[in-house]
């Protein structure tokens, strides 16, 4: 299966993909913010001297009595630390005469300290224009996925989004802010959703009224007063104390709120369309979109709601738009408008047994992009239709993901007969019938000289054949990540052979193997597991034996 996901940015050039997790793309991780955690850690005024071991782990220097090593913190993180763990002291600090370059640095410690009424105050007296809330995170947290929304242990409820929130309903005049950007969290599975809950929570009580909104509302979505009432009574439960901290109604603004935004839930649809009346207004680089069951955004109405030039990357799931002309209808009148798209998925979307014209449509769709980078059709049924998909596309494609998408012989040859496969990095074919096809699978890595990623698991392909899929990658100079699974695990023999072979790729960081542990031998699910890891510590072995140690196997 593929590496990267479609919406991920990936520089294949200089990607490492054996520290992939670690990688930016998952800065809210804990792993990777333990990777990149300083050789330090604060502790109330004491900062203790770690190091990093033969494996990458901190640990504590110690001296020759066992005793970890510290130091007092420096001067002015003391002084940072005295003001902010004051907020009252705050108060009576002239802070816009104050140099500007202190703000990010009180803004991390309050962060750090969790001091909720200090970031808020923050946010409220903000000296610039850009408040990017990634840039401000201190290097020694260990985060975690809900690292903004999780309610703080001493913080009466509240989580670190409340505290911007506050700042931001709250604001002084002479508060600079225009931008918050809240992207790189891509883990937060709440944040979208109590993001886009701003304009509701900047109205006054009195005007969240279910007749007015519903209204309101009906311009842009298809939802029910009785879902517009449900909602307001949740957010009236949710927000009942922070409302008692917040100037509804204040004029201020626009500010513009930058996120990635997942249309999962029916909160962030319905802050969409009532943006327009509040200050906020929300703009995504990335977007994925599914069907709700209560509230609906056509997709022709997205433009409406964002803006369609800053939009380049785009996820839409319905498994039912090719059953219903009003809904097909939509989807392509609403992509249409995105012309700045360089990233567009459809998992489970496009199906010829529901709508045989459905590829072709979407190709000449798709032609009229001239952006177009990435394109994955994962889980659609394209069978004996990929020639008339692929054949209006003109420009240059590095990533095209057709997972499990039934493909036939001649699907496979109108893949290799297209002009497009030159320029491709990343190439998903795994969970396609491609047994007696091997061949062919061979002609198209010929034809692939930049190809970075390359997957054909679970394809049911013969160990020969596997063996000689693995022989023709020697010939792709940039070849860094193969996939070639099995339903079952190979013989150990056979198993030797092709990571000989692998060793022999130049470029190989990853090598996908092995099936999931289930598919190995064992009477219960602990000893299948036991087996899956002794292989791979067989395999990573054999491969430190043949002096490709840096090869991970999995």
């Amino acid at each position: 299966m593929a590496m990267t996901d479609a919406m991920d940015d990936v520089d294949y050039g200089s990607v490492d993909f054996n520290q992939w997790e670690y990688s930016e793309r998952n800065f809210d991780s804990y792993d990777a913010s333990l990777r990149r955690h300083p050789s330090y850690m604060t502790e109330g005024h004491y900062v203790y001297h770690l190091y990093r071991d033969d494996d990458g782990k901190l640990a504590f220097v110690k001296d020759s009595n066992g005793e970890a090593l510290c130091s007092p913190r420096p001067l002015h993180q003391l002084c940072l630390y005295l003001v902010v763990t004051e907020p009252d002291r705050l108060e009576f600090l002239k802070l816009h005469t104050l140099p500007c370059d202190l703000y990010p640095c009180l803004m991390a410690e309050a962060i750090f300290q969790r001091q909720l009424k200090t970031v808020s105050f923050l946010v409220a007296t903000w000296p610039f224009h850009l408040l990017h809330v990634q840039s401000v995170i201190p290097k020694e947290e260990l985060l975690g996925d809900d690292f903004l929304t999780v309610p703080l242990e001493d913080g009466e409820c509240m989580s670190l989004l409340d505290g911007i929130v506050l700042g931001l309903l709250n604001r002084k005049p002479h508060c600079k802010l225009t931008c918050v950007n809240l992207t790189g969290f891509r883990h937060d599975r709440r944040l979208c959703k109590e993001v886009l809950r701003f304009p509701i929570v900047w109205m006054k009580p009195s005007d969240r009224q279910s007749g007015y909104l519903h209204s309101t509302l009906r311009k842009t979505l298809e939802i029910s007063k009785e879902k517009v009432q449900r909602y307001l009574n949740r957010i009236s439960c949710i927000y009942s104390n922070l409302d008692l901290l917040v100037r509804h109604g204040h004029t201020f603004g626009p500010v513009t709120i930058v996120l990635d935004l997942k249309l999962t839930v029916d909160d962030v649809p319905i802050g969409l369309a009532l943006q327009g009346h509040s200050p906020f207004r929300f703009v995504c680089q990335k977007a994925w979109l599914e069907v709700l069951q209560d509230v609906c955004l056509p997709v022709s109405l997205l433009s409406r709601v964002l803006e369609p030039r800053y939009l380049t990357h785009i996820e839409v799931e319905d498994s039912q738009v090719c059953s219903d002309p009003a809904r097909w209808k939509d989807l392509l009148k609403g992509l249409s408008r995105l012309q700045e798209l360089s990233c567009l998925s459809l998992p489970n979307s496009v199906h010829v047994t529901l709508l045989p014209t459905a590829p072709a449509r979407i190709g000449r769709l798709l032609g009229s992009f001239r952006n177009l980078k990435k394109l994955s059709l994962s889980s659609c049924n394209l069978r004996d239709s990929l020639e008339s998909l692929l054949e209006p596309l003109r420009g240059p494609l590095v990533y095209l993901n057709l997972r499990d998408c039934r493909l036939s012989d001649g699907d496979l040859r109108a893949l290799l007969m297209w002009q497009g496969l030159t320029t491709l990095r990343e190439l998903n074919l795994s969970r396609n019938s491609l047994g007696v096809l091997s061949p062919l699978i061979t002609c198209l890595l010929a034809r692939m000289e930049h190809i970075t990623c390359f997957s054909v698991s679970y394809c049911s392909l013969p160990l020969e054949a596997v063996r000689d899929i693995v022989r023709h990658c020697m010939d792709c100079s940039s070849l860094k990540v193969l996939c070639v699974q099995g339903f079952i695990p190979p013989p150990l023999h056979e198993l030797r052979g092709i990571l000989e072979d692998c060793a022999n790729i130049p470029t190989l960081q990853k090598c996908l193997l092995l099936p999931e542990a289930y598919a190995f031998p064992g009477t219960h699910i602990s000893q299948r597991a036991d087996n899956h890891g002794r292989t791979i510590l067989q395999c990573a072995h054999y491969l430190y034996q043949l002096g490709r140690s840096d090869i991970e196997i999995e």
